[in-house]
């Protein structure tokens, strides 16, 4: 399983041109996370949201002791350490700002929304559970107070992504807990029967 650090760098890798043109380059960010992954995924967010955590975390991976570093992510990093306080909280900020969540059996015990003046990060967090879900139930969504939706699947088993998850999301089978009626944005995404993809979609990165 990869590390915090790992994942945290993949992810700052994968959008580092979004530094140079925030708004036309990145519209949005779309983040898909699973199992453990959406723990490594709440850690990525809160320690991203402040320079203080950035810089700790980005230097934690240029310790010689983390093997696995890349040298492509052992030059990024030095490179946004390099960065003044102003503009490394600026660039996160954007980034966390077009970000969107969808977390599949989140195991993670919190998930927090923070707020940048009008505007709150992630974006858009949604959450998709199984009822008998045993890993997910470790953190039941309705006793923690977590930001986003929560899509539930009433009476279901099972914790596997592809086909315990993904088989029956794609049939629109999670409903929100709250019985509000509410959406899924990560549904919206996928093309209509009889219809193809739109090649404008947010690439799904899964982690």
């Amino acid at each position: 399983m990869p590390s915090l650090l790992d994942v945290t760098m993949r992810l700052l890798l994968q959008t580092q041109n979004f530094w140079a043109n925030p708004i036309e380059q990145w519209p949005i960010i779309v983040v898909i996370a699973h199992s453990q992954g959406t723990i490594l995924l709440s850690a990525m967010v809160e320690a991203l949201s402040t320079c203080t955590g950035a810089r700790k975390l980005l230097n934690d991976y240029l310790d010689p002791a983390h093997s696995f570093r890349t040298s492509e992510g052992h030059d990024y990093a030095k490179l946004l350490l390099k960065k003044e306080d102003g503009d490394l909280e600026w660039g996160l900020n954007s980034l966390l700002k077009k970000m969107q969540v969808f977390n599949f059996a989140n195991c993670a015990v919190e998930f927090e929304q923070k707020a940048i003046g009008d505007s709150f990060y992630p974006a858009v967090i949604e959450h998709f559970v199984n009822e008998h879900d045993l890993v997910a139930s470790l953190a039941p969504q309705e006793q923690y107070g977590y930001a986003g939706t929560v899509f539930k699947r009433d009476g279901a088993w099972g914790h596997l992504l592809n086909i315990h998850y993904l088989d029956r999301f794609a049939e629109g089978d999670y409903k929100e807990a709250s019985k509000s009626g509410g959406t899924s944005k990560l549904l919206s995404y996928l093309p209509k029967a009889g219809t193809s993809a739109s090649t404008t979609e947010p690439e799904l990165q899964q982690n």
